[in-house]
């Protein structure tokens, strides 16, 4: 597993590259992320997906569906995860290779790992994740961005003083004159 560029600051000192094993405990603490595949179309494929780290890898379980077969067709993956951590945001990119498990031991050590799905369908296939890459960014949340906010009301309250100044002149309204016959 290699980390491109660990330890860089942007620009704006507000976001960090997150070292690898930084990395690796963020997606230990979570268990809802999204795969990215090649799709039949070239387009992307993206699935929300519940997961469980083990090993240099993770497990998602899924159910008969286009995931396996995407996978059984080009095993390349792409997994991101992301959350806020008080006043800061993090995100983990993995990319790897995915396998269709089916071996016993492996299975049940994914079943052992895996945590219950939040959908209702019916999860009978496992998926392993082998990572090859991983790399993450964290950044401070801009808050309620009261500077902008400032700026904002200020060019409102113009913008109004300058309409309120060019409104024309009221001119009242007569009901026409009903035609003499």
């Amino acid at each position: 597993m290699t980390s491109d560029n660990a330890g860089e600051k942007w620009a704006d000192e507000t976001i960090h590259v997150i070292s690898p094993g930084v990395c690796w405990n963020l997606l230990r603490q979570q268990s809802l992320g999204r795969l990215a595949m090649n799709g039949k179309t070239g387009h992307p494929a993206i699935y929300p997906v519940n997961y469980a780290v083990s090993g240099p890898g993770f497990f998602i379980r899924t159910a008969a569906d286009s995931k396996v077969r995407l996978i059984a067709d080009d095993p390349r993956v792409t997994f991101e995860t992301d959350a806020r951590d008080g006043d800061q945001w993090w995100s983990v990119v993995a990319t790897g290779l995915a396998h269709h498990v089916t071996v016993d031991a492996e299975l049940r050590q994914a079943r052992s790992v895996m945590p219950l799905s939040v959908n209702p369908v019916s999860k009978l296939y496992v998926i392993r994740v082998e990572v090859s890459k991983v790399t993450g960014r964290r950044f401070t949340d801009a808050g309620p961005r009261d500077a902008q906010r400032a700026r904002g009301k200020e060019q409102t309250a113009a913008l109004a003083e300058e309409m309120a100044s060019s409104r024309p002149v009221f001119i009242s309204h007569r009901a026409p004159r009903s035609p003499r016959a």
